[in-house]
Formats: structure tokens, C-alpha cells, sequence
């Protein structure tokens, strides 16, 4: 039985990354839609840092072995204090179970990508986008096209009558014979015969 698989389905878990619905999707808190200084299209967000922690947020659906990729653009301006973006894992009681983050910093940078990858721990339910800021009072940090990717094994065949129960369908057969007495599975198997130069059969498979 030969079988060739690939696991490929993305799936972007983020609503609204880039602001363009306004909060669509995003819990805000202390953040502020503006559209004087963006990355992508009309509108970001900005977040003030102050003497107490100050944030904004974005919750999705995930399960425990879930892989993903995050992707972010941030601008620092004389930021005083620090500014970070993470991802929070949380368990079905609401209790945060791990954590990665994608960066952060304080100062003066320019829009810049930020990005991390991580796999959701077992007993995770949901997650939590979350950006923050700490420290005395002065300077914005600006967030925008924001993307959480989520991977996910999904099994897709790719060849033809991988168990030779067709004989030798979807098959180019060159030096191969058929068996039915010597079978894993089924009723017929394919066999090549040793010799003194490179015996084979194969298959041709299309991968996009």
C-alpha cells in the first residue's frame, strides 16, 4: 500500500487585522483607532503608555497542538516605557496556560515587521492577541495588519491506486509485476524482480 500525503490548510483567525472596520472584532480597551499615521490602508491603532499597564485585544478559537504564524507592523514614537505584542493561551476556565511573543520595544522605530510561531499547548481553548504597554507616560506605539495564521494538518491523498487493486491503473509499470500470492493488503501487490541494472515502476503526482 504506498500512499503520498500533504498537510496544508491556513487559516487566518484574526478579524478586522488591519482596522479597517473600525474595532470590528477587537476588544480596544486603551487603544484608539487614528488615520494620521498607518501602514496599510486608512487606520491603525495607538497606544499611549502610562503609570499603569495599558492595553487592546483580540480573542480567537484554538485547540492544543494548533500551529501558528503571526505577523504584525508596529511604529514606535519616543516611546517611554516599553511596548510588547503577544499571544496568550488560555485553558476552558479561563486560567492563561503560555504565552509567545511576537516583539516590542520602547524608543523610536519606524513601522516595522514583527512576527513569532508557536504551537498551542495542550489543554488550550482559546487564545488572546494582546498588545501593551508599561512605563511613565510619553510617546505613542501604532499597531496595524495584524495576522495570527493558523496551520492545520488536514490529510489530502495524492496518489492512485496506491494498493494496485486497479493492477496497475494510474501506474506507468516499466519493470514491475503483479502478485497476488505476496499481499499486505487486499488482493494484489506489486513486485519488481532484482537484476543487474535499475529496475523500476512509478507514478507521477501533481503538487501546487
Amino acid at each position: 500500500l504506498l500512499s503520498m500525503q500533504v498537510h496544508a490548510a491556513c487559516e487566518e483567525q484574526i478579524v478586522n487585522g488591519s482596522f479597517e472596520s473600525g474595532s470590528s472584532g477587537w476588544d480596544l480597551k486603551h487603544m484608539s483607532l487614528q488615520g494620521s499615521d498607518v501602514y496599510d490602508g486608512t487606520q491603525a491603532v495607538q497606544l499611549v503608555p502610562g503609570t499603569f499597564y495599558k492595553y487592546g485585544f483580540q480573542e480567537f478559537a484554538l485547540e492544543p497542538g494548533d500551529e501558528l504564524q503571526a505577523t504584525a507592523m508596529m511604529k514606535l514614537d519616543s516611546i517611554a516605557g516599553s511596548f510588547g505584542l503577544g499571544i496568550r493561551f488560555y485553558d476552558d476556565t479561563g486560567t492563561q496556560i503560555g504565552s509567545i511573543s511576537l516583539g516590542g520595544g520602547d524608543g523610536t522605530v519606524a513601522w516595522t515587521l514583527i512576527s513569532t510561531s508557536g504551537t498551542a499547548p495542550a489543554g488550550t481553548a482559546y487564545a488572546r492577541i494582546q498588545a501593551g504597554t508599561l512605563g511613565v507616560s510619553g510617546g505613542i506605539a501604532f499597531l496595524d495588519a495584524v495576522s495570527v495564521v493558523k496551520n492545520t494538518a488536514t490529510e489530502i491523498e495524492l496518489m492512485t491506486n496506491g494498493g494496485f487493486e486497479s493492477e496497475y491503473s494510474g501506474w506507468n509499470k516499466k519493470h514491475a509485476s503483479l502478485s497476488t500470492t505476496e499481499v499486505y493488503e487486499g488482493t494484489n501487490a506489486s513486485s519488481i524482480a532484482g537484476g543487474s541494472f535499475f529496475k523500476f515502476s512509478y507514478q507521477d503526482v501533481v503538487v501546487s
